[in-house]
C-alpha cells in the first residue's frame, strides 16, 4: 500500500498527505464559530458535530505524530476511535432530523453524567454536576417526549443515543462491518497471541519471540491512508452541512474519496 496523491501538484505518500491534512485543518480547528439568529435551531447539531469532528481531529494529529515516530503499532486503538466518530457523525447527519438526534445525545449524555454522579459525588466538582442537572431539567421541560423515550431506551439497556450497538450503527451507514472487527481485535490483542508469535529452536531451547507478521512501512502506508480519508470525508460532510470551507485535493474525484466505504 503505497498510494501517492497530488497536493497543491506535489505526488505525496499516504503519510504525507495526513501531515498535510493535520496540518490544513490545525488553524480551522482554532477559529470561533458563530450562528446567527435565523439559524439559531442549528446551534445543537453544530455543538455535537463540532465536538466529534475536533475529537477525531485530536486523534488523528496523535496518529500522525506516531507514524513519524515509527510506533505503528500503538495507533490501532486511535485509529478504531476515530472510526467509531466518523460512524457516529454519518449516522447524526444522516439518519433523522439532526436537531432531535441532538437532543436525545444530549439528554442521554447528562443522564450518563448524573447515574455516575450518584456513584462518585465525592470526587466531582458540585458546580459541574449542578449545571448538568440543570441542563438535564431544562431538556425534560421543554422536550418531555424526548426525554422520556431516551429515558425508557436507557432502562432497557441501550446506553446509546441512538438506541443502536457501535456495530449497528456501522452497519447503518458504512459498508463493510469486518473493518471495525479488525479494528477491535487489534486494539485488543485478539490475534497478536497467535499471529505475532514465533518461536525458533536456539541451542535445544525453544526462544518466544514476538515480532509483527505484517511488514510495518506497509502497514504505516494504511494506517495513513484510513485515518487521513475519515478525517478528509468527516470534515467536509461537516463543512458541507453548517457552511464550512472544504478541504479539497488536486485529485479529488479520485482514491481520495476511497476509504468513505470503509
Amino acid at each position: 500500500m503505497n498510494k501517492n496523491y497530488s497536493v497543491n501538484g506535489h505526488s505525496r505518500s499516504e503519510r504525507e498527505r495526513l501531515d498535510w491534512l493535520v496540518g490544513e485543518l490545525t488553524s480551522r480547528m482554532g477559529q470561533n464559530l458563530s450562528v446567527s439568529q435565523e439559524g439559531a435551531e442549528e446551534l445543537e447539531p453544530l455543538i455535537v458535530c463540532t465536538s466529534l469532528v475536533r475529537l477525531a481531529f485530536s486523534h488523528a494529529r496523535a496518529v500522525s505524530f506516531l507514524l513519524r515516530e515509527g510506533l505503528v503499532e500503538s495507533i490501532a486503538p486511535l485509529e478504531r476511535t476515530i472510526y467509531e466518530i466518523w460512524v457516529e457523525f454519518r449516522y447524526f447527519v444522516r439518519e433523522g432530523n439532526k436537531i432531535e438526534n441532538a437532543r436525545r445525545l444530549m439528554i442521554n449524555a447528562g443522564l450518563e453524567f448524573s447515574e455516575y454522579a450518584i456513584k462518585a459525588r465525592r470526587t466531582l466538582s458540585a458546580e459541574a454536576v449542578r449545571a448538568c442537572l440543570r441542563s438535564l431539567r431544562s431538556y425534560k421541560l421543554d422536550f418531555p417526549e424526548i426525554y422520556e423515550a431516551v429515558r425508557l431506551q436507557r432502562k432497557r439497556r441501550k446506553y446509546h443515543w441512538s438506541g443502536l450497538s457501535r456495530s449497528e450503527l456501522v452497519k447503518k451507514v458504512a459498508t463493510d462491518i469486518t473493518f471495525y472487527k479488525g479494528l477491535s481485535w487489534e486494539v485488543h490483542a485478539v490475534l497478536s497471541p497467535i499471529r505475532d508469535l514465533s518461536m525458533p529452536t536456539e541451542d535445544d531451547d525453544d526462544v518466544i519471540n514476538f515480532q509483527p507478521v505484517n511488514d510495518l512501512e506497509e502497514q504505516a502506508e494504511l494506517q495513513a491512508w484510513t485515518v487521513g480519508g475519515m478525517l478528509y470525508n468527516l470534515w467536509n460532510e461537516y463543512a458541507y452541512c453548517f457552511g464550512f470551507e472544504l478541504v479539497l485535493l488536486d485529485d479529488d474525484e479520485g482514491d481520495s474519496q476511497s476509504s468513505s466505504n470503509l
